[in-house]
Protein backbone atom coordinates (compact mmCIF):
# COMPACT_ATOMS: atom_id res chain seq x y z
CA UNK A 1 0.00 0.00 0.00
CA UNK A 2 1.42 3.24 -1.11
CA UNK A 3 -0.02 6.06 0.65
CA UNK A 4 1.92 9.01 -1.93
CA UNK A 5 0.71 7.16 -4.96
CA UNK A 6 -1.91 9.77 -6.15
CA UNK A 7 -5.20 8.22 -6.09
CA UNK A 8 -7.96 11.88 -6.53
CA UNK A 9 -7.41 14.47 -8.38
CA UNK A 10 -5.70 17.29 -7.20
CA UNK A 11 -8.88 19.44 -5.99
CA UNK A 12 -9.99 16.81 -3.77
CA UNK A 13 -6.61 16.82 -2.19
CA UNK A 14 -6.74 17.62 1.80
CA UNK A 15 -4.70 20.87 2.20
CA UNK A 16 -2.78 18.56 4.92
CA UNK A 17 -1.87 16.06 3.11
CA UNK A 18 -0.83 18.24 0.34
CA UNK A 19 1.85 19.99 2.52
CA UNK A 20 2.88 16.63 4.36
CA UNK A 21 3.14 15.06 0.48
CA UNK A 22 5.59 18.30 -0.19
CA UNK A 23 7.21 18.02 3.05
CA UNK A 24 8.04 14.51 3.27
CA UNK A 25 11.47 13.26 3.05
CA UNK A 26 12.52 9.86 1.95
CA UNK A 27 12.83 9.22 6.00
CA UNK A 28 9.74 10.12 6.74
CA UNK A 29 7.99 7.69 3.97
CA UNK A 30 10.55 5.20 5.13
CA UNK A 31 8.78 5.08 9.00
CA UNK A 32 5.53 5.51 7.45
CA UNK A 33 5.73 2.16 5.34
CA UNK A 34 7.02 0.49 8.21
CA UNK A 35 3.84 1.55 10.20
CA UNK A 36 2.06 0.21 7.49
CA UNK A 37 2.93 -3.26 7.34
CA UNK A 38 0.37 -6.12 8.04
CA UNK A 39 -2.05 -3.18 8.01
CA UNK A 40 -5.40 -4.68 5.97
CA UNK A 41 -7.41 -2.26 3.31
CA UNK A 42 -10.63 -3.73 3.96
CA UNK A 43 -12.81 -1.76 1.84
CA UNK A 44 -9.95 -0.61 -0.58
CA UNK A 45 -10.59 2.82 0.33
CA UNK A 46 -7.83 3.40 3.01
CA UNK A 47 -5.40 5.52 0.49
CA UNK A 48 -7.78 7.43 -1.22
CA UNK A 49 -9.08 8.28 2.56
CA UNK A 50 -5.73 9.48 3.96
CA UNK A 51 -5.35 11.99 0.89
CA UNK A 52 -8.50 13.09 1.12
CA UNK A 53 -8.87 13.63 5.22
CA UNK A 54 -5.80 12.39 6.44
CA UNK A 55 -6.30 12.87 10.08
CA UNK A 56 -8.32 9.97 11.13
CA UNK A 57 -6.55 7.96 8.61
CA UNK A 58 -3.13 8.22 10.48
CA UNK A 59 -4.50 8.41 13.64
CA UNK A 60 -5.70 4.35 12.38
CA UNK A 61 -2.13 3.94 11.07
CA UNK A 62 -0.84 4.64 14.49
CA UNK A 63 -3.00 2.64 16.37
CA UNK A 64 -2.36 -0.12 13.95
CA UNK A 65 1.86 0.58 14.60
CA UNK A 66 1.13 0.80 18.44
CA UNK A 67 -0.67 -2.75 18.62
CA UNK A 68 2.15 -4.29 15.91
CA UNK A 69 4.94 -3.02 18.17
CA UNK A 70 3.34 -4.71 21.73
CA UNK A 71 3.40 -7.73 19.17
CA UNK A 72 -0.86 -7.96 19.34
CA UNK A 73 -2.35 -10.32 16.83
CA UNK A 74 -5.26 -8.17 15.09
CA UNK A 75 -8.17 -10.48 13.32
CA UNK A 76 -8.48 -8.30 10.40
CA UNK A 77 -11.52 -10.31 8.75
CA UNK A 78 -13.94 -8.17 10.59
CA UNK A 79 -15.20 -4.68 9.07
CA UNK A 80 -15.91 -3.60 12.78
CA UNK A 81 -14.56 -2.01 15.12
CA UNK A 82 -11.64 -1.18 13.76
CA UNK A 83 -9.31 -3.74 15.54
CA UNK A 84 -10.02 -6.59 16.98
CA UNK A 85 -7.37 -8.05 19.17
CA UNK A 86 -7.32 -12.06 19.70
CA UNK A 87 -4.25 -12.63 21.24
CA UNK A 88 -1.72 -12.62 23.95
CA UNK A 89 -5.24 -10.59 25.13
CA UNK A 90 -8.79 -10.33 23.64
CA UNK A 91 -10.37 -7.24 23.61
CA UNK A 92 -11.91 -4.85 20.76
CA UNK A 93 -10.47 -1.43 19.45
CA UNK A 94 -12.49 1.27 17.79
CA UNK A 95 -11.08 4.45 16.34
CA UNK A 96 -12.82 7.65 16.67
CA UNK A 97 -11.45 11.44 16.11
CA UNK A 98 -13.15 14.41 17.23
CA UNK A 99 -13.47 16.78 14.07
CA UNK A 100 -14.07 20.61 13.90
CA UNK A 101 -17.44 21.92 13.24
CA UNK A 102 -18.66 21.56 9.56
CA UNK A 103 -15.93 18.04 9.50
CA UNK A 104 -13.49 20.06 6.94
CA UNK A 105 -10.08 19.00 7.99
CA UNK A 106 -8.01 21.62 9.95
CA UNK A 107 -4.37 22.50 8.81
CA UNK A 108 -2.33 22.68 11.89
CA UNK A 109 -0.01 25.56 12.37
CA UNK A 110 0.51 29.84 12.83
CA UNK A 111 -3.00 30.81 12.23
CA UNK A 112 -4.35 33.79 13.83
CA UNK A 113 -6.69 31.45 15.41
CA UNK A 114 -4.15 28.76 16.06
CA UNK A 115 -2.29 31.06 17.69
CA UNK A 116 -5.12 32.52 20.23
CA UNK A 117 -5.84 29.29 21.04
CA UNK A 118 -2.30 28.49 21.91
CA UNK A 119 -2.87 31.45 24.55
CA UNK A 120 -5.87 30.22 25.91
CA UNK A 121 -5.48 27.13 27.13
CA UNK A 122 -8.92 26.96 28.97
CA UNK A 123 -10.76 27.44 25.43
CA UNK A 124 -8.40 25.20 23.96
CA UNK A 125 -9.36 22.67 25.85
CA UNK A 126 -13.12 23.78 26.40
CA UNK A 127 -13.61 23.24 22.54
CA UNK A 128 -11.91 20.14 22.54
CA UNK A 129 -14.21 18.62 25.36
CA UNK A 130 -17.08 19.90 23.86
CA UNK A 131 -16.36 17.83 20.36
CA UNK A 132 -14.82 14.74 22.36
CA UNK A 133 -18.08 14.82 23.93
CA UNK A 134 -19.91 14.29 20.81
CA UNK A 135 -17.61 11.42 19.58
CA UNK A 136 -17.71 9.69 22.56
CA UNK A 137 -21.97 9.57 22.67
CA UNK A 138 -21.87 8.60 19.09
CA UNK A 139 -19.69 5.80 19.59
CA UNK A 140 -21.61 4.49 22.76
CA UNK A 141 -24.45 4.92 20.87
CA UNK A 142 -23.09 2.82 17.74
CA UNK A 143 -21.52 0.44 20.44
CA UNK A 144 -25.45 -0.28 21.83
CA UNK A 145 -27.02 -0.34 18.76
CA UNK A 146 -24.58 -2.36 16.76
CA UNK A 147 -21.49 -3.86 17.97
CA UNK A 148 -22.51 -5.34 20.99
CA UNK A 149 -24.30 -7.57 19.02
CA UNK A 150 -21.48 -8.85 17.03
CA UNK A 151 -20.05 -11.58 18.12
CA UNK A 152 -16.26 -11.50 18.10
CA UNK A 153 -17.36 -8.00 20.01
CA UNK A 154 -19.71 -9.69 22.69
CA UNK A 155 -18.67 -10.02 26.35
CA UNK A 156 -15.19 -8.39 25.82
CA UNK A 157 -13.17 -5.25 26.32
CA UNK A 158 -13.99 -2.10 24.38
CA UNK A 159 -11.92 0.12 23.82
CA UNK A 160 -12.41 3.76 22.32
CA UNK A 161 -9.04 5.05 20.87
CA UNK A 162 -9.82 8.96 20.75
CA UNK A 163 -7.77 11.46 19.16
CA UNK A 164 -8.54 15.59 18.89
CA UNK A 165 -8.33 17.20 15.50
CA UNK A 166 -11.01 19.79 16.47
CA UNK A 167 -8.79 22.83 16.02
CA UNK A 168 -5.90 24.20 14.68
CA UNK A 169 -3.90 23.80 17.69
CA UNK A 170 -4.94 20.29 18.37
CA UNK A 171 -1.17 19.00 18.78
CA UNK A 172 -1.52 21.74 21.90
CA UNK A 173 -3.64 19.15 23.67
CA UNK A 174 -2.39 17.38 26.35
CA UNK A 175 -4.13 15.15 29.16
CA UNK A 176 -6.62 17.82 30.55
CA UNK A 177 -9.61 17.47 28.47
CA UNK A 178 -9.86 13.91 28.56
CA UNK A 179 -9.26 13.89 32.10
CA UNK A 180 -12.13 16.10 32.72
CA UNK A 181 -14.41 14.73 30.17
CA UNK A 182 -13.89 11.23 32.07
CA UNK A 183 -13.39 11.76 35.64
CA UNK A 184 -14.52 15.55 36.26
CA UNK A 185 -10.57 16.70 36.93
CA UNK A 186 -9.21 19.67 35.55
CA UNK A 187 -6.10 21.37 36.19
CA UNK A 188 -6.54 25.21 35.12
CA UNK A 189 -3.38 25.76 33.48
CA UNK A 190 -3.96 29.66 32.64
CA UNK A 191 -4.63 30.17 36.91
CA UNK A 192 -1.14 28.81 37.81
CA UNK A 193 0.91 30.52 34.96
CA UNK A 194 -0.74 34.14 35.85
CA UNK A 195 0.39 33.71 39.56
CA UNK A 196 -3.53 32.76 40.80
CA UNK A 197 -2.46 29.30 42.16
CA UNK A 198 0.40 27.90 44.11
CA UNK A 199 0.75 24.30 42.62
CA UNK A 200 -1.14 22.62 39.68
CA UNK A 201 -4.00 20.69 41.73
CA UNK A 202 -7.23 19.71 39.84
CA UNK A 203 -10.50 20.85 40.97
CA UNK A 204 -13.71 19.15 40.06
CA UNK A 205 -15.60 19.82 37.06
CA UNK A 206 -18.95 18.89 36.33
CA UNK A 207 -19.70 20.42 33.37
CA UNK A 208 -18.88 22.76 30.71
CA UNK A 209 -20.70 24.46 28.13
CA UNK A 210 -20.89 24.62 24.48
CA UNK A 211 -20.74 27.89 22.65
CA UNK A 212 -24.15 28.74 22.56
CA UNK A 213 -24.25 28.15 26.31
CA UNK A 214 -26.05 24.77 26.70
CA UNK A 215 -23.90 22.52 29.47
CA UNK A 216 -22.42 19.18 28.62
CA UNK A 217 -22.14 17.03 31.21
CA UNK A 218 -18.44 15.45 31.84
CA UNK A 219 -17.56 12.68 34.17
CA UNK A 220 -18.17 9.76 31.71
CA UNK A 221 -16.24 7.42 33.88
CA UNK A 222 -17.54 8.19 37.51
CA UNK A 223 -20.67 5.96 37.40
CA UNK A 224 -21.93 3.33 35.80
CA UNK A 225 -23.28 4.93 32.53
CA UNK A 226 -20.94 4.01 30.14
CA UNK A 227 -20.37 0.94 31.55
CA UNK A 228 -19.95 -0.35 27.44
CA UNK A 229 -16.54 1.14 27.21
CA UNK A 230 -13.48 -0.41 29.18
CA UNK A 231 -10.68 2.40 28.35
CA UNK A 232 -10.12 5.31 26.27
CA UNK A 233 -6.79 4.91 24.76
CA UNK A 234 -5.13 9.09 23.84
CA UNK A 235 -2.05 9.90 22.45
CA UNK A 236 -2.39 14.13 21.38
CA UNK A 237 1.32 13.83 20.16
CA UNK A 238 0.50 11.44 17.59
CA UNK A 239 0.68 13.87 14.73
CA UNK A 240 3.01 14.25 11.66
CA UNK A 241 5.34 15.74 13.98
CA UNK A 242 6.00 12.07 15.77
CA UNK A 243 7.11 10.89 12.41
CA UNK A 244 9.28 13.80 11.23
CA UNK A 245 11.05 12.94 14.73
CA UNK A 246 11.16 9.35 14.64
CA UNK A 247 11.86 8.62 10.74
CA UNK A 248 15.82 8.12 9.67
CA UNK A 249 18.13 10.90 9.02
CA UNK A 250 18.11 12.60 5.74
CA UNK A 251 20.99 14.82 3.58
CA UNK A 252 20.80 18.43 3.62
CA UNK A 253 18.38 18.70 6.68
CA UNK A 254 18.39 19.60 10.04
CA UNK A 255 15.35 18.93 12.73
CA UNK A 256 15.06 20.14 16.09
CA UNK A 257 12.81 19.02 18.67
CA UNK A 258 11.68 20.28 21.35
CA UNK A 259 9.86 18.61 24.57
CA UNK A 260 7.91 19.15 27.11
CA UNK A 261 7.96 16.32 29.81
CA UNK A 262 6.50 15.04 32.67
CA UNK A 263 8.64 16.23 35.88
CA UNK A 264 7.21 14.10 38.75
CA UNK A 265 9.30 16.37 41.00
CA UNK A 266 8.19 19.83 40.09
CA UNK A 267 4.56 22.11 39.22
CA UNK A 268 7.34 22.79 36.03
CA UNK A 269 7.92 20.03 33.36
CA UNK A 270 11.43 18.97 31.49
CA UNK A 271 12.19 21.28 28.39
CA UNK A 272 14.42 19.13 25.99
CA UNK A 273 15.84 20.35 22.86
CA UNK A 274 17.42 17.71 20.90
CA UNK A 275 18.52 17.55 17.22
CA UNK A 276 18.01 14.33 15.00
CA UNK A 277 19.42 11.85 14.90
CA UNK A 278 19.85 11.94 18.47
CA UNK A 279 16.08 12.18 19.50
CA UNK A 280 15.05 10.31 22.50
CA UNK A 281 11.29 9.76 21.09
CA UNK A 282 9.80 6.68 20.92
CA UNK A 283 6.54 5.39 18.81
CA UNK A 284 4.53 4.76 22.97
CA UNK A 285 5.36 8.25 23.96
CA UNK A 286 2.43 10.65 24.83
CA UNK A 287 0.48 7.57 24.74
CA UNK A 288 -2.41 7.59 27.93
CA UNK A 289 -5.01 4.49 28.86
CA UNK A 290 -7.63 5.99 30.82
CA UNK A 291 -9.47 3.28 32.64
CA UNK A 292 -13.19 2.69 33.36
CA UNK A 293 -13.38 1.72 36.79
CA UNK A 294 -16.98 0.27 36.46
CA UNK A 295 -16.35 -0.92 33.00
CA UNK A 296 -18.67 -4.45 32.69
CA UNK A 297 -15.33 -5.73 30.45
CA UNK A 298 -12.64 -4.29 32.28
CA UNK A 299 -9.32 -4.12 30.48
CA UNK A 300 -6.37 -5.46 32.88
CA UNK A 301 -3.87 -2.48 32.80
CA UNK A 302 -1.24 -4.90 32.34
CA UNK A 303 -2.29 -5.04 28.03
CA UNK A 304 -0.48 -2.02 27.37
CA UNK A 305 2.48 -2.12 30.62
CA UNK A 306 5.26 -0.09 29.12
CA UNK A 307 7.77 2.38 30.11
CA UNK A 308 6.68 4.91 27.90
CA UNK A 309 2.98 4.38 28.60
CA UNK A 310 1.11 6.28 31.30
CA UNK A 311 -2.08 4.71 32.77
CA UNK A 312 -5.04 5.76 35.26
CA UNK A 313 -6.90 3.23 36.81
CA UNK A 314 -8.28 2.12 40.38
CA UNK A 315 -6.20 0.29 42.59
CA UNK A 316 -9.26 -1.64 44.37
CA UNK A 317 -7.00 -3.10 47.35
CA UNK A 318 -6.23 0.09 48.13
CA UNK A 319 -10.08 1.89 46.98
CA UNK A 320 -8.11 4.92 44.98
CA UNK A 321 -6.95 6.17 41.42
CA UNK A 322 -3.39 5.56 40.58
CA UNK A 323 -1.68 7.76 37.83
CA UNK A 324 0.93 5.59 36.61
CA UNK A 325 3.33 7.78 34.76
CA UNK A 326 7.30 7.78 34.49
CA UNK A 327 9.60 11.03 34.92
CA UNK A 328 9.74 11.77 31.42
CA UNK A 329 6.92 11.17 29.41
CA UNK A 330 6.09 13.64 26.21
CA UNK A 331 3.27 15.82 27.26
CA UNK A 332 3.99 18.42 24.22
CA UNK A 333 6.79 18.57 21.38
CA UNK A 334 7.36 21.07 18.57
CA UNK A 335 10.30 20.76 16.11
CA UNK A 336 11.76 23.13 13.50
CA UNK A 337 13.48 21.71 9.88
CA UNK A 338 16.04 23.53 8.42
CA UNK A 339 16.77 22.37 4.35
CA UNK A 340 20.08 23.23 3.31
CA UNK A 341 19.87 23.52 -0.65
CA UNK A 342 23.04 23.46 -2.94
CA UNK A 343 23.62 26.59 -4.93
Amino acid sequence: MNLFERKVPELQLCEIYKRVEAGATSGDQTLLQQWCAGFEDRDGKFVHEFQTTFNSSFWELYLHAVLKEFKFDVDYRHARPDFVVTSPHDFCIEAVTAQPVGGQPLEPGQTDEAMALLGNLNELNRRAMVRLANSFHSKVKKYRESYSALGHVRDKPFVLAVAAFDSPAFFALSTRPMEALLYNYYVDEEAFVAGERASLEGEHLVSINKDNGAPIELGMFQGPAFSEVSAIVWNPCATWGKVRTMSPMVANERVVVQSVRYNPNSHFPHHLVETKPDTSETLFDGLTVFHNPFAAFPLDPTVFQHPDVAQVYVDHSADEFVFDRREGQLLFRTLLTIVTRSS
